[in-house]
């Protein structure tokens, strides 16, 4: 650790106590973790206030209220004030260092790939000049590297450059970035599918419209990384195979389902252990999992049939009257709650506006005893009509849940699934990548329910896992933490 007068400020002096020296090594460890966690300037200076505000409450004895921080009081000590701004620049020039080593790492691995070899040969190429999953450097800084962090992941550059770009079945319009790991076990796809049957590669990969691999994201809702991350896993035609996730909107699609006349849960395994007799699954195994979501794929295909029409139909009819109202360009997952409090303060806002446009009713000897004329108001029955719209969906059972995917789903997803249903996997794909090359599927899932995925579980390991319980470690826990356990408990005094 680099001490102070290495920085330019005085030494220490012999008296210089053991808790001071403590305090000067908890701030250069907090902005070092800091800058692991996606600190920009504005956050660490906050850091550097919320420091000397500590260290003045030392020196005076009194906690002054300052609860935003935003002027600090004069400490006396202007070494101590130049220390921590030299160990913020100090800090902040270093991490700079780490993450262009950790971005040459990554661009060296992209480089050594095939792919780049093929189209620019083996020229120097700076990091970055070339397309990949990391091409933006302050967002691998603010944005990847800290969300890796968050989980424990402290050198991402070492899974990150191990990613290559990948021609799923070898077809250049399926053209995705995955894990070499994950590419090797690809490369068998086309030797298995042949192997059952001649040119069945080149018929299966006609079925498939899109792949995505490497997507730096955390599992939605769950708070923890998707092997997505790691480039482990791939998703195949996702639009006509939903992830069916989340208590709500399993509940639609099994409602669906019995409405049908369907015995599928999408909540529950599709093929329990006792019904395969062993632990793996085999492709038989996959095959059957398949055939017993088609029946349910094809009843949500004949319900959204049915009754999309009256949804799509009343909505048509809120978007005029939201454009009365001067509303524009309302998504349409947003719930039916908010959209009616936009439209009532819009509604509001535009009676105002006309009220005093109208001119005060003067009486003449002509309309002497007369009343004032009636005031027609065009936003009010806009607002009606939009009221009446919710009430007629969220009465009707089928249209309340048509609501569910809305707010749940791009409405591609919806359009898609109206065409073909909720399960439009290959057969014979899902069961060369599971029951003979050992992926895991999305639809072997329990709780939900994932069609488009295929997943290499648990390959990349965490260097620093959190321990059991604990969040993810973000910057906004540690502006919130920081030297609040070191503030003395003195008597608060407000300004």
């Amino acid at each position: 650790m680099t001490r102070p007068g290495s920085l330019g400020l005085a030494p220490f002096t012999i008296d210089e106590s053991l808790l001071q020296d403590s305090l000067h090594t908890l701030f250069r460890s907090v902005v070092q973790e800091a800058l692991r966690r996606g600190a920009r300037d504005a956050d660490l200076q906050l850091l550097r206030r919320k420091y000397l505000w500590m260290r003045h409450t030392e020196a005076v004895g009194k906690i002054i209220g300052d609860g935003e921080l935003g002027v600090l009081a004069p400490t006396g000590d202007s070494d101590e004030e130049t220390w921590t701004k030299n160990v913020v620049d100090e800090e902040s020039l270093r991490f700079e260092w780490i993450i262009d080593a950790e971005l040459q790492n990554i661009s060296k691995g992209h480089w050594e790939s095939s792919f780049h070899k093929q189209i620019q040969g083996n020229a120097e190429v700076p990091a970055n000049q070339y397309p990949g999953p990391v091409a933006d450097g302050d967002d691998y800084r603010y944005r990847i590297r800290p969300l890796y962090y968050s989980h424990g992941y402290t050198d991402p550059a070492d899974f990150l450059s191990q990613q290559v770009e990948y021609s799923l079945l070898g077809k250049g319009r399926l053209k995705t970035w995955i894990h070499s790991d994950l590419k090797d076990i690809l490369d068998k796809t086309p030797g298995v599918l042949n192997g059952w049957a001649a040119g069945l590669a080149e018929a299966t990969a006609k079925e498939i419209g899109s792949v995505n691999g490497l997507q730096i994201r955390e599992v939605k809702g769950k708070g923890v990384l998707s092997n997505h991350a790691f480039g482990c896993a791939i998703d195949v035609n996702a639009l006509g195979n939903p992830h069916v996730v989340g208590a709500a909107v399993v509940e639609v699609f099994n409602w669906v389902a019995r409405q049908g006349g369907v015995p599928f849960d999408f909540g529950k395994p599709i093929l329990t252990q006792h019904e395969r007799g062993h632990a793996r699954y085999t492709a038989d195994d996959i095959m059957e999992i398949r055939n017993r979501a088609i029946p349910a794929s094809d009843a949500v295909r004949a319900w959204l049939q049915t009754n999309l029409p009256r949804y799509r139909k009343i909505m048509a009819q809120v978007q005029v009257a939201e454009q009365e109202l001067g509303i524009r360009h309302v998504k349409p997952g947003t719930p039916l709650g908010e959209r009616f409090t936009k439209a009532s303060a819009a509604a509001k806002r535009l009676r105002q506006e006309r009220v005093k446009k109208i001119p005060p009713f003067v009486e003449t000897e002509a309309n002497k005893g007369s009343e004032p004329p009636p005031d027609a108001e065009p936003e009010g029955e806009a607002l009606h009509e939009i009221d009446e719209a919710f009430l007629a969906i969220t009465s009707d059972p089928d249209l309340s849940r048509i609501q569910v995917l809305y707010e749940n789903f791009d409405t591609s997803y919806i359009n898609t699934w109206e065409k073909q249903g909720v399960m439009s996997m290959p057969l014979y794909f899902a069961a060369a990548l599971v029951g003979e090359l050992g992926l895991r599927w999305g639809e072997q899932y329990e709780g939900s329910k994932d069609a488009m995925h295929f997943e290499l579980v648990d390959h990349v390991p965490a260097n620093d896992p959190l321990p059991k319980g604990e969040k993810p470690r973000t910057l906004k826990r540690l502006l919130d933490e920081a030297f609040q356990s070191k503030i003395p408990r003195f008597e608060l005094i407000a300004h």
